[in-house]
């Protein structure tokens, strides 16, 4: 049974997602820091306890864990803190695109959804296999989510959602709350998302990034008619910079990639950087694009400007 498990630590941790490597490496090309670790931590406010030590105030000994008496199984892919501290969770519930929010103190949020839980039934989703691949919170705390159907039995697709901060569909998104595309009318899945700060939501994967108005349709001002093609194949994280640019990382044998050309460059780690109106930055890197960690799964922008990517390098 899949499970899902979130940590709270004391002081600057909050969330940690392990990654197993067979090796650890620090690089930095022309101002790119690129990390290879094992553990990606997310950084929030003190908390009172030892610190790096697990908060025993959150969970059961600083681990919230989905149980297995329960009737469902669970799996973690996205997180997302809201401004009040609140934790919300995106992934898989019992093979449906799932989201859960919980307390800052590690319990299941009752005034959220169905006991604190969420599934999204979207059009794709024929057989189960959806996922949850990336959550966002709007200023309004709305949740955003993007949602992957690779392993539906139904057709791939983009597929977005957004929720009322109570946990239901928002019907001023799309059809009842879901935006489903097909990029170029081609079957595609997402994988990362992000909400840039005027509100418009980014949707990326297979080599294709969507972007879309706070309605859920396409942003004409971005890529071709809102659709943006990309030199990376299947994607692992998304981050944007103060300016409006996008940098999103690839590693790993890709799935296919659109177009079928682009998937063999996603076998090496890169970062690539994108303007803010979809079209490929050549003045990062060399022209556009920077080597990364092989298995890159995180990017982050410090303050000073400088790129932290995670991941793993196996030897």
């Amino acid at each position: 049974m899949k499970r899902v498990a979130i940590g709270n630590y004391s002081r600057r941790l909050k969330v940690g997602f392990a990654l197993r490597a067979g090796s650890m490496e620090f690089w930095r090309i022309s101002g790119l820091a690129c990390l290879a670790s094992a553990a990606l931590l997310v950084w929030t406010a003190p908390a009172m306890a030892q610190a790096g030590q697990l908060d025993p105030t959150f969970g059961t000994a600083g681990l919230f864990i989905t149980q297995d008496t329960q009737s469902f199984d669970a799996r973690a892919d996205a997180v997302a803190v809201q401004s009040d501290g609140r934790i919300v969770v995106g992934g898989e519930i019992s093979s449906l695109a799932g989201v859960l929010r919980l307390n800052t103190n590690g319990t299941l949020d009752s005034s959220f959804g169905s006991g604190g839980m969420v599934t999204i039934n979207v059009p794709s989703g024929l057989g189960g296999g959806v996922q949850v691949v990336g959550v966002a919170i709007q200023s309004d705390g709305k949740i955003v989510a993007g949602i992957s159907t690779i392993n539906s039995d139904g057709e791939q697709s983009f597929l977005l959602a957004r929720l009322t901060a109570a946990g239901s569909l928002d019907s001023t998104l799309g059809s009842g709350g879901i935006v489903e595309t097909l990029p170029f009318g081609l079957q595609l899945s997402p994988t990362v998302l992000a909400l840039q700060p005027d509100g418009r939501i980014l949707l990326a994967g297979d080599g294709v990034m969507a972007r879309y108005n706070t309605g859920g349709q396409l942003d004409q001002s971005f890529g071709s008619a809102g659709l943006a093609l990309l030199i990376n194949g299947r994607l692992t994280a998304i981050a944007l910079q103060p300016n409006g640019q996008i940098l999103v990382a690839s590693g790993g044998p890709a799935r296919d990639a659109f177009p079928p050309s682009f998937d063999t460059l996603s076998v090496a780690g890169l970062i690539s950087r994108y303007n803010a109106n979809g079209s490929l930055d050549t003045t990062f890197a060399a022209s556009g694009q920077a080597a990364s960690v092989p298995t890159a799964s995180a990017i982050v922008v410090q303050s000073d400007g400088r790129i932290v990517v995670a991941g793993s390098v196996i030897s």
